[in-house]
């Protein structure tokens, strides 16, 4: 039997079940919201070493830069420990599993929702983007799939006009159904299981 432990609207849709029922995959997301790349190391070994995946699938850094911006930002935001702990994380990954396919998502943010009150929305969308671009510096070392959800948010909200500028991402972080449905769409389109 297919056990489904899927976090949200994530792959909801009836379309990509029937995909997951028909494979008989077996999906574990261990998301956490709030979650930094730090939290995520606390429990690497737990959520993903002894989980053995075949699969792993990795979105983190947009709560790394909001923690960082409700500091007291008394020095820059360390990019490049960020990325050490990162890669660190996918080499004890690969150390477990040499065969492990690994996707990474580019953290995104939008200026949506309440975060159009957000006085620091330019800082937070500059600071994201840069760990998408150390994102997918990384995937490409690892010869991981990358999925860039930066990009496609940005297509998104430039082409697509709706009623609501929170139709797909309702408080500049977190996307709603519509917004989730186009995150699977481009994990089933990138990742080709």
């Amino acid at each position: 039997s297919v056990q489904n432990v899927l976090q949200k609207n994530t792959l909801q849709q009836k379309d990509h079940l029937e995909l997951v029922l028909e494979k008989e995959y077996e999906f574990l997301n261990r998301g956490i919201s709030g979650n930094t790349l730090e939290d995520l190391e606390k429990r690497w070994e737990a959520d993903v070493i002894d989980m053995k995946p075949d699969v792993l699938s990795v979105l983190v850094g947009t709560n790394d830069i909001h923690f960082y911006l409700q500091s007291d930002k008394k020095k820059p935001f360390d990019f490049a420990a960020w990325e050490k702990r990162y890669r660190s994380l996918l080499d004890r990954s690969l150390q477990a599993n040499p065969n492990l396919k690994i996707v990474l998502g580019a953290p995104f943010v939008a200026n949506t929702g309440n975060m159009r009150k957000s006085a620091d929305f330019a800082e937070r969308d500059s600071l994201v983007r840069r760990c998408a671009e150390i994102t997918e510096r990384i995937a490409k070392d690892y010869k991981a799939v990358y999925l860039p959800f930066n990009k496609m948010f940005d297509e998104i909200l430039k082409t697509i006009p709706t009623s609501k500028d929170t139709y797909w991402i309702w408080d500049g972080i977190h996307p709603t159904p519509a917004g989730h449905k186009r995150m699977a769409d481009l994990w089933i389109e990138c990742v080709k299981l």
